[in-house]
C-alpha cells in the first residue's frame, strides 16, 4: 500500500483511532491524504451556505422532491403529466439531495430544470381540483415559490454544479495521476470564471424571461423589497457595516445581477483547497 485517502470524518482521519492511523500502524508508508474530490464537495457546501438565495433555492428543490416522492398517488400523477407534455421522452424522477456528496446535487437542479413546466402544471392541477385535495395547501405554497427568481437561481446553479460534478468524478478515477488532477482543477476554475461575467448574466436573464413567459410566470413589477427599505444615507453607503442588503438597486436587472448572480461565488475566506 502506497497511500490512503478518505474524507475528513474523525472515524476515518483521526490520528489516534481513525482508520488511517490503524493502517499506518500496520504500514508506516501508507500516508493519509484528505480526498481531493471530497474537498471539492466541501467547497460547494460552504459556497452555497454563504448565500441565503441558494440556501432557499436548495430548500425548495428538496421540498418539491419530498412532496412528490412521499405519495405514490402524486408521483403517478406527475409521471402522467410528463408523458402527456413530452410524449417522446421518458418521464424523469426528481432527485433527492445529498448532505454528504454535494457533487451529486448536480442531478437535482439539472432534472428540475428539465421538468419545471410539467412540475408547475402538476401543482396547478392540485390547487384547482374540486373538491380540494388534502395536499392543496402545500401545493399552493410550492406553486407560489416557483417564480421568476427561482428560474434565475435554477439557471445559475445548474451549470456550476455540472462543472464541479464532472471534476469530482474525474478526481476519483483509479488511473488519475497528480499532474492530471492539477490540470483538471485549473480547468474547472477557468470554466467557472467563464460563467461569471455580464454577457453570461444577460444570456441567462433573457432565456429566463422567455421561459417565464412561456410558463405564464409573471415578471416582478418592481425591485423586490426595495420599496419597503429605508434608503441608507450616502455617507454610510460604503462603510464597513454596509452590506448588499442595504444597497439600493437602479433596475431589476441590477438586482438579479448583484443579489443572485454574483453572490454565488467561492468566498475568499474559504480555506478548503481543491488541489
Amino acid at each position: 500500500m502506497r497511500g490512503q485517502g478518505y474524507d475528513g470524518a474523525a472515524n476515518m482521519s483521526g490520528i489516534y483511532n481513525g482508520l488511517q492511523s490503524r493502517l499506518q500502524r500496520q504500514n508506516s508508508k501508507a500516508l493519509y491524504i484528505h480526498c481531493h474530490a471530497h474537498s471539492l464537495n466541501l467547497v460547494l457546501v460552504e459556497s452555497a451556505k454563504s448565500s441565503i438565495q441558494f440556501v432557499t433555492f436548495f430548500s425548495l428543490v428538496e421540498k418539491l422532491y419530498t412532496f412528490i416522492a412521499n405519495s405514490s398517488k402524486r408521483h403517478a400523477a406527475f409521471m402522467e403529466i410528463q408523458k402527456a407534455m413530452y410524449p417522446e421522452d421518458r418521464p424523469l424522477e426528481l432527485k433527492k439531495l445529498s448532505d454528504i456528496r454535494w457533487a451529486c446535487r448536480e442531478s437535482a437542479p439539472r432534472t428540475t430544470r428539465k421538468v419545471i413546466p410539467a412540475l408547475k402544471q402538476f401543482l396547478e392541477e392540485i390547487v384547482q381540483k374540486h373538491p380540494p385535495d388534502a395536499s392543496a395547501g402545500d401545493a399552493s405554497i410550492l406553486l407560489q415559490s416557483i417564480n421568476f427568481e427561482f428560474l434565475v437561481r435554477l439557471e445559475i446553479a445548474t451549470p456550476v454544479f455540472q462543472e464541479t460534478a464532472y471534476t469530482s468524478n474525474v478526481l476519483q478515477q483509479k488511473d488519475f495521476d497528480l499532474a492530471a488532477s492539477y490540470r483538471t482543477g485549473d480547468g474547472v476554475l477557468q470554466s467557472l470564471r467563464g460563467l461569471r461575467n455580464d454577457e453570461k448574466f444577460q444570456e441567462i436573464l433573457t432565456n429566463d424571461k422567455e421561459r417565464a413567459e412561456s410558463m405564464a410566470i409573471d415578471l416582478p413589477s418592481g425591485i423586490p423589497g426595495q420599496g419597503r427599505r429605508r434608503k441608507m444615507p450616502e455617507r454610510y453607503k460604503y462603510s464597513a457595516t454596509s452590506t448588499t442588503e442595504d444597497q439600493q438597486y437602479q433596475s431589476l436587472d441590477e438586482y438579479y445581477r448583484m443579489r443572485v448572480f454574483y453572490i454565488f461565488r467561492y468566498k475568499e475566506h474559504l480555506k478548503v483547497e481543491t488541489t
